[in-house]
């Protein structure tokens, strides 16, 4: 999905075990348990700040990794912008509350509306173990 000629490309959920194909990759996490979001992060290494959150004394220790899923995205976009639609959209338990600053512009709005769009677009978690060139073969 493109927002303006930048993309975004949201990866089908995974479990724990598949989270080493994203070493040395760059882009947002959503770390979730079934639909609920428990936390949104941004990285240049996603493998290493995900299993940083699970090291003793990390935002997410208590939690059983294995029962989680995490889904990646990946774009050209600012992460932070991501990142910040995502929070505000979600609203997850274990990421720290944004305090908005100030009121957003119009163009703001109209970008983070934008970007969610895109990202509800292209996710593929309600369809749980299926991949989009799945559904194209039956």
């Amino acid at each position: 999905m493109s927002v303006k000629g930048q993309t975004l490309t949201v990866q089908t959920p995974i479990p724990q075990k598949h989270l080493s194909r994203f070493r040395n990759k760059t882009g947002i996490y959503l770390i979730r348990r079934n639909e609920t979001v428990l936390f949104v992060g941004s990285s240049k290494n996603i493998y290493k700040a995900v299993m940083r959150h699970f090291q003793k004394g990390g935002a997410l220790s208590e939690l059983n990794r294995n029962k989680l899923t995490f889904e990646i995205i990946e774009s050209n976009l600012l992460f932070r912008n991501i990142e910040t639609v995502l929070k505000r959209y979600y609203l997850p338990k274990f990421n720290k509350r944004i305090k908005p600053k100030g009121k957003p512009s119009r163009y703001e709005r109209s970008h983070y509306k934008r970007i969610l769009e895109a990202y509800l677009n292209q996710t593929r978690f309600e369809v749980q173990a299926e991949h989009k060139t799945d559904l194209n073969n039956s």
